[in-house]
């Protein structure tokens, strides 16, 4: 497969499968698209987790007394 004037060629018994395929398609994405997509996930788990220790109740941030 030729892309950008770049061939990939996947090696193995068969051809397309396992872990070679899944960097095959990563490689065609392009850099761009890579780090927007990632960029976007990150911000997905940011908000997440932002959100759960925001909505955390009075008793779990509550810290306890030294001894």
């Amino acid at each position: 497969m030729m892309v950008d004037g770049y061939v990939f060629e996947i090696g193995g018994r068969i051809k397309g499968s396992g872990i070679n395929g899944i960097l095959l398609g990563v490689a065609q994405m392009g850099i761009v698209k890579i780090t927007i997509g990632y960029s976007i996930l990150l911000a997905i788990i940011g908000f997440r987790i932002f959100s759960k220790v925001k909505s955390r109740s009075e008793i779990a941030s509550l810290k306890r007394p030294r001894r």
